[in-house]
């Protein structure tokens, strides 16, 4: 027999998650790209080496380390963009799920309105 504790985290989980589906799921996204971003650049630098040994021309050298620049900024760029996206979308989850024994909490938009009347 299943926990029914168990169960009702489950469930309360995906409640809370459920609202910004779309955005989890571009945090995934983002998450997924920078991990290929991060094992492309062995491959290149791979590459690099195969292909330097091999006896090819420096302009293709050239265009295969280009290439690997690209893929490291990127996997930075993404790195950044997923660790600010996750703050995003862990802050909006967190303020919009009921407290225990209490209201729901201020979602960002009526903070503003409240902030707002009081000025």
């Amino acid at each position: 027999m299943p926990d029914q504790t168990t169960d009702r985290r489950w469930v309360a989980l995906g409640d809370l998650l459920r609202p910004d589906l779309g955005r989890w799921l571009g945090l995934g996204a983002i998450v997924a790209f920078g991990s290929a971003m991060a094992l492309a650049g062995p491959l290149l630098i791979r590459e690099i080496l195969d292909r330097s040994n091999a006896g090819t021309t420096s302009a293709e050298i050239s265009r295969l380390a280009l290439l690997f620049l690209l893929t490291a900024a990127l996997a930075q760029f993404s790195a950044v963009a997923a660790a600010w996206y996750a703050t995003v979308a862990a802050w909006r989850a967190s303020r919009v799920f009921p407290l225990p024994g209490g209201p729901t909490m201020l979602t960002q938009r009526e903070d503003a309105n409240a902030v707002a009347r009081r000025a």
